[in-house]
């Protein structure tokens, strides 16, 4: 990654799911709500990296389907979901004890893709995910998930900066 850094002009960022981080990712130990933790631990890892100004990690909580609970009409006719899946999915979505997508994970067997395959054991992260995320469509998961917005925010001030 340092080497990719070395042009200025240039930018680098990825899209890392927390759930199922190594046990050694920098930060990992970091406690709190889950945006605290996911800030502690972007900062961590980009510091090991060398903390490189045009270098930036974006921690996805828990993983990439949680965005997917940012409107789940968006599952319909994907891996079989019909009316009775697009409604289990809605509950879940609904449910008090999580206020945003990002927040739905009660434990491993709970994170989002292990929900999805529950409802939807025909669901394959890179046969469905990018269909159903492109449905949603950007907006909807900036709207809906807060790190995720923060992210996409960074990415828009950079091409800002670049304009003048």
């Amino acid at each position: 990654m340092k080497a990719l850094c070395r042009d200025t002009n240039a930018f680098i960022t990825t899209m890392l799911d927390y759930y199922k981080l190594p046990k050694d990712t920098p930060g990992k130990g970091a406690t709190g709500d889950i945006y605290k933790i996911a800030d502690e631990i972007e900062t961590a890892v980009n510091a090991n990296l060398g903390g490189q100004r045009n270098l930036f990690v974006n921690l996805v909580i828990h993983e990439f389907e949680g965005l997917l609970f940012s409107d789940v009409s968006a599952f319909r006719g994907e891996a079989g979901a019909d009316d009775k899946a697009i409604l289990e999915l809605a509950r879940i979505k609904n449910d008090p004890k999580f206020p945003t997508p990002e927040h739905i994970n009660d434990s491993e067997m709970t994170a989002p893709s292990k929900r999805i395959k529950n409802i939807l054991p025909k669901y394959n992260k890179t046969l469905n995910g990018i269909p159903i995320a492109k449905r949603i469509g950007i907006e909807k998961i900036v709207e809906k998930c807060p790190h995720f917005k923060a992210w996409i925010e960074n990415i828009l001030a950079l091409g800002r900066e670049g304009a003048q």
